[in-house]
């Protein structure tokens, strides 16, 4: 009975352990490499341009291109309203 008994468990054990070592062997998809942030810094007119900063943890942010805007709204805006027309 328990030379069954082992005949049985070897190859379970085999098998499962080498599915644990093929699993942790598999390659991992890359993770996050930091967040970017996007903002205006103010709502008046020449404030709504699209700044950009980067943080590698998420709470501490460092603004890019000197914290000068990346896209001005003049470039992208040719009146400072949005007019809708029924």
């Amino acid at each position: 009975m328990i030379r069954k008994l082992r005949q049985i468990i070897k190859p379970v054990i085999f098998l499962g352990l080498s599915g644990f070592f093929l699993a942790s062997c598999q390659p991992q998809p890359p993770g996050y490499a930091g967040y970017l942030f996007a903002y205006f810094t103010g709502n008046g007119p020449g404030q709504e341009q699209t700044h950009y900063a980067l943080s590698w943890d998420g709470y501490h942010y460092r603004a890019l291109n000197d914290n000068q805007p990346v896209i001005r709204s003049k470039s992208i805006s040719n009146s400072s309203a949005v007019i809708f027309k029924k």
